[in-house]
């Protein structure tokens, strides 16, 4: 598949998520006079479609293969998968419900700024990732069809699993921006999601990908430097 063909396949993907997210938001909302929804989209939009540009150029075969399904993806995954995604459906309603419309809770304006800092520090990790594991499919699974390899290089070097840290920080940051501590519970249910999912992707790699063992010899953390 061309570059060009990639990149406008992907735009469209980023158009519609895009639509559907704002969707979520304004419908929580009850009102698309939200300031705070509308710095969130433009923050992931813009993001996103950078993340996007680069990937095309720089790791275009990862951009088409995240983009299928497996049936050989592990079981404990499609349970993740469906976890994750109502959780993440439930924050962003919920932060329109929260902050706009019946207004349960209050965040202190200056907390915007601070999840727009954790927004970028989040995806930091992510787009390195991207840009340089080619094995970085959306489903856990021992890829056979792809020439599975270990990939030790870039952000690899210090944690095992860089793109979990980077989600981490972004869920984490994302219901700041939208002002809302409702929000903040269930990104704190994705965070827990995002953890168990590492130990058992860590443990399926250790057991199934040829030299994973070795490269844990040398990234000995999965997350936190020092800590886990």
């Amino acid at each position: 598949m061309s570059r060009g063909v990639l990149l406008l396949g992907g735009a469209l993907r980023l158009v519609v998520a895009l639509v559907c997210i704002g969707a979520l938001l304004f419908w929580g909302a009850g009102t698309i006079a939200w300031v705070r929804g509308w710095v969130f989209l433009c923050l992931l939009g813009v993001t996103l479609l950078v993340n996007l540009t680069l990937m095309v150029h720089r790791n275009p075969e990862l951009l088409d293969a995240r983009w299928k399904r497996h049936a050989d993806t592990k079981p404990f995954d499609r349970v993740f998968g469906a976890l994750y995604f109502v959780a993440t459906v439930t924050m962003l309603v919920a932060s329109g419900l929260d902050a706009v419309r019946w207004q349960w809770t209050s965040m202190a304006d200056w907390l915007l700024y601070v999840g727009i800092a954790l927004h970028v520090l989040g995806m930091l990790p992510v787009l390195g990732t991207l840009l340089t594991n080619p094995h970085l499919e959306t489903t856990v699974r021992i890829q056979t069809d792809r020439g599975h390899r270990v990939i030790s290089s870039g952000p690899y070097r210090y944690v095992r699993h860089p793109m979990y840290v980077g989600m981490i920080l972004l869920y984490l940051g994302w219901p700041l921006v939208l002002g809302s501590w409702v929000a903040a519970v269930a990104g704190g249910v994705v965070i827990i999601l995002l953890i168990v999912r590492t130990a058992l992707e860590d443990r399926t790699l250790r057991a199934e990908l040829p030299g994973y063992s070795t490269f844990c010899d040398r990234t000995r953390f999965r997350l936190v430097p020092g800590v886990w």
